[in-house]
């Protein structure tokens, strides 16, 4: 919260869902539901976030939150033959999208207390989306997604949470799929230039 009377409003449950849809939102499949397992603490510092931006004019340490989910997801993706084809056929091609949305949980005010901040879609190319499809098919371990959410989010006493606050930065994920072979297989989503790599000018 930015309001001094209100003092620390902080988050106590945040989750994260990941869709695929085509690009007229005519079919849409959830391949990613993570936040049973999270870790969600007041960094030691500003800087320790790595955003490359200006610390936010907070009055407490504690307003600042850094969220953290396990990478597997917290539920199998399990489709019937006729879905899995329509998914690799018909969704997996160039124009589709992928979305990030987080849910954050918070006690006030009554009348807000979860709020919905939803990234940028990212369109698939040619390239990603073979990628995608050899993933699936047990072909190659993940798929690269540039710029699925932003670094960083302001939460508003009112109304919607507010992206890119104080850094521009997006976040850059490797989508996997593990299990495929068996009766439970689960998407896993992991983040961050570590693992996804720098980003590489054209």
């Amino acid at each position: 919260t930015s309001n001094p009377q209100v003092g620390v409003n902080p988050v106590y449950a945040a989750e994260l869902n990941i869709t695929v849809a085509t690009n007229d939102s005519a079919a849409v499949f959830p391949i990613f539901s993570g936040g049973f397992r999270r870790h969600i603490t007041t960094p030691p510092t500003w800087e320790s976030l790595g955003t490359n931006a200006t610390r936010p004019p907070v009055n407490y340490a504690a307003q600042i939150q850094e969220v953290c989910l396990a990478p597997d997801s917290d539920s199998a993706w399990s489709l019937p033959p006729p879905a899995l084809a329509a998914f690799s056929d018909t969704l997996l091609r160039a124009g589709s999208t992928v979305t990030a949305t987080w849910t954050f949980r918070r006690n006030l005010p009554l009348d807000n207390q979860m709020l919905y901040a939803a990234g940028r879609p990212v369109a698939l190319t040619e390239a990603t989306a073979a990628e995608f499809i050899e993933v699936v098919g047990g072909r190659r371990d993940g798929v690269v997604l540039r710029g699925l959410y932003p670094r960083v989010w302001r939460l508003l006493g009112n109304g919607g949470p507010v992206p890119n606050y104080t850094s521009p930065a997006q976040v850059d994920c490797v989508l996997t799929l593990s299990g495929m072979r068996t009766a439970t297989p689960w998407w896993a989503v992991r983040c961050g230039d570590e693992v996804a790599g720098p980003t590489v000018a054209p």
